[in-house]
């Protein structure tokens, strides 16, 4: 094959003009097959493909210099969503425009729930806290407002039905600490509020407790006005700050 393809080469150039110009005049004559980068193919005798089963065994000769072969894969880098990593690196791949992500492509998650900044409506969670696709802490029970009458720290048959309530959700998550915060609304003084909020707190433990819920796995913690859920200049956005919450971490 080699010496037949010599052979009409040789008759194809001097039935032209008789003169051999140049390796890249035969080039532009042959239309070789290769990639958009130039690179030609090669059969395994190390010949040029051309178009019509045309080869030639000088590399040269196709038009381009010997080089190292190039991976049409490799060739082709993509990143999808502009995020700077690469689709083949990239574990999240349509991360949104403008966001900070991590090596591996994802957002970064700085508080380390599990939810991405971007997506993330509570930041700054405390670490190990339990939440919700949103990033805010998966609250088990809540009491507001006419739960807790004014000043008082008492729980309401209201307040014990919620509670009663959320013992099945406490239960199956054994191995989960509960985190029972108690909050006031913005009438007081700070250290009034935060005493109250603790008491409350701990009463919510207190009933919890006598309702086989273990004591090593519940903390009260106080937080006065310091939260607030709602605005405290409505009667009602004071109901609502005025609660206790009980928070799987």
């Amino acid at each position: 094959m080699k010496q037949l393809s010599f052979a009409l080469s040789l008759f194809i150039l001097f039935s032209a003009g008789g003169v051999l110009e140049s390796r890249q005049a035969l080039a532009d004559d042959v239309a070789y097959w290769g990639t958009s980068y130039g690179q030609v193919w090669k059969n395994s005798f190390g010949e040029c493909w051309g178009s019509n089963s045309k080869t030639t065994d000088a590399a040269s000769a196709c038009g381009v210099v010997e080089e190292e072969p190039v991976s049409m894969l490799a060739a082709v880098v993509r990143d999808s969503d502009g995020d700077g990593v690469i689709d083949e690196n990239d574990d999240c791949w349509n991360t949104p425009t403008g966001v900070t992500v991590k090596s591996n492509g994802c957002g970064v998650d700085s508080d380390g729930d599990g939810v991405p900044d971007h997506l993330d409506k509570c930041p700054g969670t405390a670490l190990g806290t339990v939440v919700y696709t949103d990033g805010c802490p998966m609250v088990l029970a809540r009491l507001e407002g006419i739960h807790f009458a004014f000043d008082s720290a008492k729980l309401t048959s209201d307040a014990k039905s919620i509670l009663d309530g959320a013992l099945g959700s406490i239960n199956t998550n054994p191995g989960a600490h509960l985190t029972v915060e108690g909050h006031t609304d913005g009438t007081g003084s700070d250290s009034y509020n935060y005493n109250l909020s603790q008491r409350r707190a701990q009463s919510v433990v207190d009933y919890l407790s006598s309702n086989g819920v273990a004591a090593s796995r519940m903390s009260a913690v106080g937080k006065g006005a310091s939260s607030p859920v709602a605005s405290n200049d409505t009667s009602d956005g004071r109901a609502q700050n005025r609660r206790v919450e009980v928070i799987a971490k």
